[in-house]
């Protein structure tokens, strides 16, 4: 090892891996990282949309309004 203060070789090379192992290791974390939060938005989204789906159909009591009113029809039409 040197004990002046010269770059050598040995101790660029050493420098430059060691870069390229925490560059690696940040690439990585990031990368799960935002995989982790799509994967979170997305069942986020679907489950939106599935609550879209279900408001899309009437209430029970909407139900039992719109028959009577269609049974009220057929009854005076046959009259």
């Amino acid at each position: 090892m040197a004990t002046d203060s010269q770059l050598t070789i040995e101790t660029a090379l050493n420098v430059g891996l060691a870069l390229l192992g925490y560059f690696y290791i940040v690439f990585c974390s990031g990368r799960w990282l935002s995989l982790l939060f799509l994967k979170k938005w997305n069942k986020r989204r679907k489950q939106d949309e599935r609550q879209k789906a279900m408001n899309a159909f009437p209430k029970p009591s909407e139900l039992t309004a719109w028959n009577q009113g269609i049974q009220l029809a057929q009854s005076a039409e046959g009259v």
